[in-house]
């Protein structure tokens, strides 16, 4: 384990300090009803002056609970941009929410990622660069002002008097799960993390992904996932192109404060995942708002049949199935087939089919819009 103090993390006087946040003058353009368009203080730049992001903030209408809203920081992936119609979702559930460009692009959906426009004040702007390079030394500059942003923005939430400070939570998608989990092991005032499409452990042997050729081993998360203190709730698809089955696995296994975890088939890469039913639930319940997700235990094999432990039954489960490959090799491109499995009281279960070199089990307890969003084990493999 990397030294925190070490030069590639944030000192901890640039994560914790107090960030200037105002209205974003003279970008009325971007403006959403039912959100307030902000600059968000970020990364100092090279010459110490001030830089900015744009962000969307909002409370919500609903009646203040006694200790004050939750609220949730949202952080976007790679060429993406803030959230405006999920953060008014957030919103609309009763959550504060604030949702930021970390490249210090303007949201300007109807243009290429690279021929955004950019906040005047931002590191890119004072830089004279656009991130999202391949050299490495501008790629921390960047990253580095990613985990500032979501401190800073943790900072401002908690000095909202409508807001209660102990109940700030925390999503990432994609490249900002990846950058969210290293908040998350140097920042531990959120109270859980949603970590969507995310992981480290990408130099580990059977590592796989397409974002193994942005990952920096300095700054893998694996380095820092075991400090992590909140409870963190995973979200993949097992054949996600960006983050493997293996190296997904190994960062959940790795991370102490592991809550629960969801490899759901036929899950597709996006932005939208900041919206996930799944992601709303779990908060829910970690505001007393909503009953426990279903848990499954780590899944084990005994001769040619594979069992998982009931941990928490939620509502009740009402299905489960067993994923299982008969692939050597686990990529983003591997097949996985499925199988109805027997729920009994304390543990699901299925016979293997022959042939079988991982598993894993889902299990679901009720609907959702838009299609299941099931929990599941642990990803096994049969030496």
């Amino acid at each position: 384990m990397m030294d925190l103090n070490a030069a590639e993390w944030l000192p901890e006087k640039e994560l914790f300090r107090t960030p200037e946040v105002r209205k974003a003058e003279g970008y009325e353009k971007y403006d959403v009803d039912g959100l307030q368009s902000v600059l968000l203080e970020s990364l100092p730049a090279p010459d110490g002056s001030k830089t900015f992001v744009f962000a969307y903030f909002a409370l919500p209408s609903s009646p203040k609970p006694e200790k004050g809203y939750p609220a949730i920081v949202l952080q976007h992936g790679n060429t993406d941009t803030c959230f405006p119609m999920i953060a008014k979702r957030w919103a609309d559930r009763g959550y504060a929410v604030i949702a930021y460009d970390h490249y210090g692009n303007l949201p300007e959906t109807s243009a290429g990622f690279m021929q955004r426009p950019v906040v005047a004040e931002s590191l890119q702007a004072k830089m004279g660069v656009k991130f999202q390079s391949g050299d490495p030394a501008l790629h921390r500059v960047w990253i580095k002002n990613i985990w500032s942003c979501a401190s800073h923005a943790c900072t401002f939430l908690r000095e909202q008097k409508e807001i209660d400070p102990d109940r700030i939570f925390f999503l990432g998608v994609s490249l900002g799960a990846v950058n969210g989990l290293i908040s998350a092991g140097l920042d531990s005032r959120f109270a859980g993390y949603i970590c969507c499409y995310g992981c480290g452990f990408f130099h580990i042997p059977d590592a796989s992904g397409s974002f193994i050729r942005l990952s920096d081993p300095a700054v893998d998360p694996a380095l820092i996932v075991g400090k992590i203190k909140m409870p963190v709730l995973w979200i993949v698809s097992p054949n996600d192109f960006a983050f493997g089955q293996v190296n997904w696995q190994t960062s959940i296994d790795h991370t102490p404060t592991t809550d629960n975890q969801a490899a759901i088939p036929g899950l597709t890469h996006g932005g939208w995942a900041a919206n996930y039913p799944l992601a709303y639930r779990w908060v829910d319940h970690l505001c007393g708002r909503d009953s426990a997700l279903p848990k499954l235990g780590k899944s084990q094999r005994c001769d040619n049949v594979a069992c998982a432990p009931v941990l928490c039954g939620g509502d009740g489960i009402r299905e489960a199935n067993l994923c299982y490959t008969r692939e050597e090799k686990i990529t983003p491109d591997t097949k996985w087939e499925t199988l109805r499995a027997v729920i009994g009281k304390t543990e699901i279960t299925a016979e293997l089919p022959a042939g079988t070199t991982a598993f894993f089990f889902t299990a679901t307890d009720r609907d959702y819009p838009g299609g299941a969003m099931p929990v599941s084990s642990s990803f096994t493999r049969i030496k």
